[in-house]
């Protein structure tokens, strides 16, 4: 047998190579391609997140028109807010808690705990539920009133309870004094009537300035109502001043807590516009009730002097 000569020795080594070649080749591509691809993308792009400042936007004269400002953001649920609240409260409610006075041994007569009122007291309810039905309606829908039916923005919507809430806080600082010079008759029936003529006006005219003239108006009137109303309870004769506020102010929170959803009831069939005229009838109510505002001193209130409740607070 002849040996092979050396050129058939290269040729056969050649060969081989190539077939190592190829069979790499075909491994890369086709056995491992995928994994290869994924490798050579990660080293030719790569990506990072480079936080930096815009930079200030200026105008040709070189002012500034826009630039960066940092913001910090703090984001509470509803749960760790009204948790956090009711923790406050309690709190305050231990530690304050011991400072209430004492109760004055014999001071009264052991009473009921629950005992009908007197007429007397069920008509200053009333006048008080009357009232308080206002100030429940202003304080949910007079935004609602002037974003939907007078149209405006939300802005200028806010302002209506705003300036409700800022005219009864001064009425109610000048209350006193309203009260010495007037009395308590005449300065609830002219609360009253001033409060139904403000909504009034905000109702029939369809115009912001008015309606928020209209909202203050309204404040104006019954910012004095409560503390009188809850005074003149506590001079009812037959009751003891505690007893004879807690009845006017438990019919007259009522009204608060239960006029705003019926005002909502009734908006749904008629309109909001038309439901508000609910307010004004209590209010024109409040005037004919008015007479019920004055203090009333009894023979059998002769020891137990009437704890004067300041006009200026809102007495609860």
């Amino acid at each position: 047998m002849k040996a092979p000569s050396r050129l058939g020795v290269v040729h056969i080594a050649l060969a081989l190579f190539f077939v190592a070649i190829v069979a790499k080749a075909g491994q890369v591509q086709i056995v491992n391609g995928s994994a290869w691809r994924a490798r050579a993308g990660r080293q030719q792009n790569a990506t990072r997140d480079i936080p930096g400042p815009r930079g200030r936007v200026l105008d040709e004269s070189g002012r500034i028109m826009a630039q960066n400002q940092e913001k910090v953001r703090l984001d509470v649920t509803p749960r760790a807010h009204l948790g956090t609240l009711a923790l406050i409260v309690a709190v305050a409610a231990l530690a304050l808690g011991r400072m209430l006075l004492e109760p004055v041994a014999g001071a009264f007569a052991p009473q009921r705990l629950l005992v009908r009122p007197p007429r007397a007291l069920l008509v200053l309810g009333a006048a008080a539920l009357c009232t308080l039905l206002a100030e429940g309606s202003a304080a949910d829908w007079s935004a609602t009133y002037l974003a939907h039916s007078v149209r405006t923005t939300a802005a200028v919507a806010g302002l209506g309870y705003a300036m409700f809430a800022l005219a009864m806080a001064t009425s109610r600082t000048l209350g006193d004094r309203l009260n010495h010079r007037f009395g308590p008759v005449a300065l609830v029936r002219a609360g009253g009537a001033l409060a139904a003529c403000g909504l009034t006006a905000a109702l029939v005219a369809n115009s912001v300035p008015v309606a928020l003239v209209g909202f203050a108006a309204m404040g104006a009137g019954v910012g004095v109502q409560v503390p009188l109303l809850f005074r003149a309870g506590g001079s009812t004769p037959g009751m003891s001043p505690s007893i004879g506020v807690a009845a006017v102010s438990t019919i007259g929170w009522l009204g608060f807590l239960a006029g705003p959803p019926a005002i909502g009831l009734a908006a749904g069939a008629v309109g909001l516009r038309a439901a508000l005229g609910i307010v004004v009838v209590a209010l024109v109510t409040l005037v004919f009730l008015a007479p019920s505002a004055s203090p009333r001193r009894g023979e059998e209130h002769a020891t137990h002097p009437v704890p004067e409740i300041p006009t200026g607070a809102h007495a609860g």
